[in-house]
């Protein structure tokens, strides 16, 4: 009767070993993001720009073609689709998506023009196939292009 008593206590000690554990490693985590977007700070995990460590900081002069920024994504019906998808993950811009990390390609008063690749103001941009299907082999909404805003 004892060693049963004796192994119940051990399993509960040891569940109790474990939930300590994860929640220490969790709660130093959440530490560590709070610290790291406190100072402007942010690890990337996209394959859409070098992994690793970010530093934020505001410009201090006009954004340029090739500048690689971070935008919170407008709360729009597209952006929501894409949330909804699975294209964009988790965050805490509006709609609860991520920034974006993307590279600058066009600035105020170009034209872009989506076909069967990427234009601005009529030249083509490397390596801007536009896919017609999703990873998932569900059609993309096309978008025509425009030009870009103020």
């Amino acid at each position: 009767m004892k060693m049963r008593h004796r192994h119940r206590v051990l399993r509960r000690m040891k569940r109790l070993v474990w939930f300590y554990r994860i929640s220490s490693v969790s709660l130093f985590t959440l530490g560590l993001i709070g610290l790291l977007g406190s100072t402007g700070l942010r690890v990337n995990l996209t394959p859409s720009e070098p992994l690793g460590l970010w530093q934020i900081v505001e410009p201090d002069r006009p954004i340029l073609v090739g500048d690689v920024i971070f935008i919170c994504p407008p709360d729009t019906n597209g952006m929501r689709e894409a949330r909804a998808r699975g294209y964009l993950r988790f965050g805490l811009c509006a709609g609860w998506v991520a920034p974006l990390i993307k590279t600058v390609v066009a600035t105020s008063g170009q034209a872009i023009e989506i076909a069967d690749d990427v234009r601005v103001d009529g030249r083509p941009l490397p390596q801007s196939r536009v896919a017609r299907l999703d990873g998932q082999r569900r059609e993309m909404v096309h978008y025509d292009g425009g030009v870009v805003p103020p």
